[in-house]
């Protein structure tokens, strides 16, 4: 059996990788190796791709092959494994999945979804990967995948299985929901225990929080579905638990109408509680227990100990910073030498070097992921400063802020914009 899959390598040639598994095997005087090559035939098709597993003559097993042009399979097609100059056939087997993921590809749970693969019923196979997938299953990928007309081909089976279905194309085993749904729950919890005056975290916040890898669309499902059955809360950008205080009590509506004033005038330099208590007649340690209910409403924010502004004033700020971050989105690095990518006798992709104007013995350029400057928006505290009109001290508190609430995140002297934030979005 095969696994493969098509993608494109950093903007280089598109990829498939495969591998032969139970069902397929390795010829008798023939060693299925990194070291071989390889063609795959299905049909009139043929690609010529690297093993980066060893299978040993007269051996089963999932092996991954590593081709450097795509070829179009699904589930269930045979291959044919020939050597490197096409002239004997050491092996075959037949296709897996075409969904062979970046990375995580030993994992146990990996592991199972393969094994779940090997079933030769589709009913079986659906069920192995409810069963499997944590994340859940995203029916359009696997009826390609399956070879299938239409998704609908999956209803009648999905009857039979306890599943969540959070769309017409997605859905969950009833395990996995289960677990998903306390993850998600223990980790708002925790962030509601440790961040007492915030009313929680943006979603793509929470969803780094509780470890998940969901991607935006089906995250966006999995929470819209939790606030459907009541479990978590919805405030804007915002998730939080339903308990944690949103509504505000008739003294604290009476507070907040008579703080506003002062934090308008404060705009964005923010407001002390020393300095509110003060115009208000009132003692600082009576106002804190207050003004930390309002900023779990939603209604201030606090920047950092004791200084608030205005949900409207973060408002301002944000799109402030968002300005500058997509003002300043700097190529990627480029050196007088480039590389390039070529499938190595290992099977995997090797840098070669070719020489630009500078000359001979020039490094090539490489960009180190999460670093600012490398296609990134960024932003500095400096313009940040003079965008703002704030002093130094307070612009570095206010980005700190936005850190720390997710909107940016700091990489060295630099914060780089989370693109995929929705906080304080018009």
């Amino acid at each position: 059996m095969a696994e493969g899959h098509d993608r494109a390598g950093q903007g280089r040639a598109v990829h498939e990788e495969a591998g032969a598994g139970r069902g397929g095997h390795a010829a008798s005087g023939a060693d299925v190796s990194e070291a071989t090559g390889v063609s795959k035939a299905k049909g009139g098709s043929e690609a010529t791709g690297m093993p980066v597993d060893t299978l040993a003559p007269g051996r089963t097993g999932l092996v991954q092959l590593v081709l450097p042009q795509p070829l179009a399979v699904w589930h269930g097609d045979r291959l044919i494994v020939r050597d490197a100059a096409g002239q004997r056939i050491i092996g075959g087997g037949r296709v897996l999945t075409s969904l062979a993921p970046v990375r995580y590809r030993r994992t146990p749970q990996r592991l199972a979804l393969l094994r779940a693969l090997q079933q030769p019923a589709l009913q079986d196979r659906l069920a192995g990967l409810l069963a499997v997938s944590d994340e859940g299953v995203d029916l359009t990928q696997w009826q390609r995948v399956f070879g299938l007309a239409s998704v609908a081909v999956f209803d009648a089976l999905l009857d039979l299985l306890c599943h969540r279905r959070l769309s017409g194309t997605f859905v969950m085993g009833e395990a996995a929901w289960q677990q998903l749904s306390a993850t998600v729950l223990q980790t708002l919890a925790h962030y509601h225990e440790t961040a007492t005056e915030e009313i929680g975290p943006d979603a793509a916040r929470l969803r780094r929080l509780a470890r998940l890898r969901l991607d935006d669309a089906h995250w966006r499902l999995v929470l819209d579905a939790l606030a459907k059955e009541g479990l978590i809360a919805l405030s804007g950008a915002f998730v939080h638990l339903p308990g944690h205080g949103t509504e505000l009590a008739a003294r604290d509506q009476a507070l907040l109408e008579r703080l506003m004033p002062s934090l308008m005038e404060a705009d964005v330099q923010g407001a002390w509680v020393r300095d509110l208590a003060e115009a208000m007649g009132e003692q600082p340690a009576t106002l804190r227990p207050a003004m930390a209910r309002l900023a779990r409403g939603g209604y201030i924010y606090p920047i950092v100990k004791d200084l608030y502004i205005t949900a409207a004033t973060a408002a301002k700020l944000a799109a402030i910073v968002r300005r500058l971050a997509q003002e300043n989105v700097p190529p990627h690095a480029v050196s007088a030498s480039s590389t390039t990518t070529t499938p190595g006798m290992s099977g995997r992709l090797e840098r070669v070097r070719t020489t630009g104007p500078a000359g001979e013995g020039q490094r090539p350029s490489r960009p180190v992921p999460g670093q600012p400057g490398h296609g990134q928006p960024v932003l500095t505290v400096a313009a940040f400063r003079d965008a703002s009109g704030l002093g130094r001290k307070r612009a570095v508190q206010v980005l700190e802020f936005f850190d720390r609430i997710g909107l940016c995140r700091r990489v060295g002297d630099a914060h780089i914009l989370r693109t995929e934030s929705l906080l304080f979005r018009a």
